[in-house]
């Protein structure tokens, strides 16, 4: 390699992404939560999201053997949730909003929406596992129109009406 494991990292914190809070639940009801920013859309027919794992997260073994899995995308006045599902241990779930949805796995509220997951398929891929769901319920925020979370070269960041030009445009095959 021409490059350090940094230099692909930094390289990678040029794509800004939004933060979003994957869950899932043990069949003993333990719980695990953290904050990622690898989640993305894989198919509409069936509909699919993928979110990607590091082996070394605490919770590691939950995710590993869960049978179901939400995703909650957070608003731009969450960094703290943010913040406290990057930590591990399970004082995180203290003072956060949370609720169980239909599959029994937490789901942060408010939200910009919410994914509840049934788990397709596991594959490894190098130092992570990549755990795609297939959607069994969708919600979206209820009302107004809250901003994402956004992150990009290591910060969180904010949308603003003034920077953002809006004309039409739609991405092929969506």
């Amino acid at each position: 390699m021409s490059f350090t494991q940094r230099q692909f990292r930094d390289a990678l914190g040029h794509f800004a992404t939004g933060i979003a809070v994957v869950t899932a639940a043990a069949e003993d009801g333990t719980v695990a939560g953290l904050t990622v920013n690898s989640f993305t859309s894989v198919s509409l027919d069936p509909p699919l999201l993928l979110v990607c794992l590091a082996r070394t997260i605490t919770s590691f073994a939950i995710f590993e053997r869960a049978r179901h899995i939400a995703i909650s995308l957070l608003r731009e006045d969450q960094r703290h949730v943010s913040a406290a599902f990057a930590t591990s241990g399970d004082a995180k779930w203290q003072g956060q909003q949370h609720r169980l949805g239909a599959v029994a796995c937490p789901i942060i509220h408010p939200n910009l929406a919410a994914f509840e997951c049934e788990v397709d398929t596991r594959h490894d891929a190098g130092d992570h596992m990549l755990l795609i769901g297939r959607v069994i319920r969708v919600e979206t925020a209820e009302s107004g129109d809250p901003r994402p979370l956004l992150y990009y070269r290591g910060r969180y960041r904010e949308l603003s009406d003034d920077h953002i030009e809006i004309a039409p445009f739609r991405l092929e095959g969506w």
